[in-house]
């Protein structure tokens, strides 16, 4: 009885989610993101992704980079600057997460910063994340619609990952 109110919890919020964001597919909302997005996943426990992205600081006062845990893998972001100089530390326990970058100059333009993303365990099924880099005033739009939806034991930490069963 447990497992079938769970399971059935789980499947109201699936569908009170897709009928909250729409049914836009994940290329139709990528297509309107005016945002940096990198979607990937671990190959391995050791598998560790590193990315050069460039923060446009002409049009921001801040940037937010925003990790989110797609799949059952946690992981760790480190955000280096220029000089390698960790700026940033976050990591995907509770399934989103974002860091402020402030403007380094007021005559700054465009700045590169390094990514470093660590697993910290590994599913080897379900092992996805979503970074994203952009203006700190959309920072909500970045975590939010159906391409960022992390799975509920991610929230709950306890219940099974699977509906149906």
């Amino acid at each position: 009885m447990k497992k079938l109110f769970k399971n059935s919890v789980m499947l109201l919020m699936c569908i009170i989610l897709c009928g909250a964001f729409g049914t836009t597919s994940t290329k139709a909302a990528e297509a309107d993101e005016d945002y940096q997005v990198i979607s990937g996943s671990f190959n391995s426990q050791t598998d560790v992704k590193t990315y050069n992205i460039s923060i446009d600081f002409t049009s921001m006062d801040s940037a937010s980079i925003c990790l989110v845990k797609t799949g059952k893998s946690d992981a760790i972001l480190k955000i280096a600057d220029q000089s390698g100089t960790i700026i940033g530390n976050k990591g995907t326990a509770s399934g989103r997460s974002w860091c402020y970058i402030d403007k380094p100059s007021t005559d700054a333009g465009i700045v590169q910063y390094t990514l470093t993303l660590t697993p910290t365990n590994y599913d080897s099924e379900y092992n996805s994340f979503r970074i994203m880099v952009g203006n700190k005033t959309e920072t909500e739009k970045m975590i939010s619609g159906q391409e960022n939806i992390v799975m509920l034991k991610s929230y709950t930490g306890d219940g099974d990952y699977e509906l149906g069963d």
